[in-house]
Parts: C-alpha cells; structure tokens; sequence
C-alpha cells in the first residue's frame, strides 16, 4: 500500500470537491475533501466545545472563480481557530480548478509552488 507523503510534516491540502480531492490523492498528498465550497467546514474541525487547537497546517485549495474564493474565505473563518495555520492556494488562473489543472498534466512540485504561494488567511 503506498502511503501519502505530506508536502511538509503536518500540511493537509483541503480542495472542494470529489474529483478535486481525487486529483490531489492521484499526486499522494494528504488530503481531507469538503462536499463543495461553502460546505465541509464543520468536518475539518472538532467538537465545538473542545479548546484543543490542531498541530496541522490546513491548505484550503479553492476553484478559480468567486464561488470558490468566496467558500474558501468562508470555511477560513470557520475553521482557522483548530488548525495552527490556515492558508488558501488556487490552481494557476487558466484552470477552473485542480481537476482541470491535473488532467492538463499538473506534477507535485506544480502543486507544492502553489502551497508555498497560498494566501495565509
């Protein structure tokens, strides 16, 4: 079974979508999906009342347009509290999303730049 390699110790990348999150285990990262760009927010944190703040940083991967952008931020707010840290990476802008990037031919190291890039929310 091959295991997937987190881009550095402790980074999930969090797209939305199944086939955005299908791309990014194709490239064997760490990944936790959300059902679509407003939504997943409260899968990606714990119980409401727990005071326990994740050791993982979180990369919210949003689609190139203002729903996408605009979910992204949302779930930002939701969830950057739990996580120690939250960023928000897009796909280059000719792609609508990772899917699209991915089938065009996009690599690991294509997607760890934009990791890198991510906004920090």
């Amino acid at each position: 079974l091959d295991m997937h390699e987190p881009i550095s110790d402790g980074t999930v990348l969090c797209p939305e979508g199944p086939t955005n999150t299908a791309a990014l285990l194709a490239l064997k990262f760490s990944v936790v999906g959300r059902p679509a760009a407003f939504l997943g927010g409260n899968y990606l944190c714990p119980q409401a009342d727990s005071k326990v703040k994740s050791n993982l940083d979180l990369v919210l991967f949003a689609d190139n347009d203002k729903a996408g952008m605009d979910g992204a931020e949302k779930v930002a707010g939701y969830v950057k509290d739990w996580w120690r840290s939250v960023t928000i990476a897009t796909p280059p802008a000719k792609y609508k999303d990772v899917r699209d990037w991915y089938r065009a031919g996009a690599k690991r190291d294509d997607v760890r730049m934009a990791v890198v890039n991510a906004r920090p929310v």
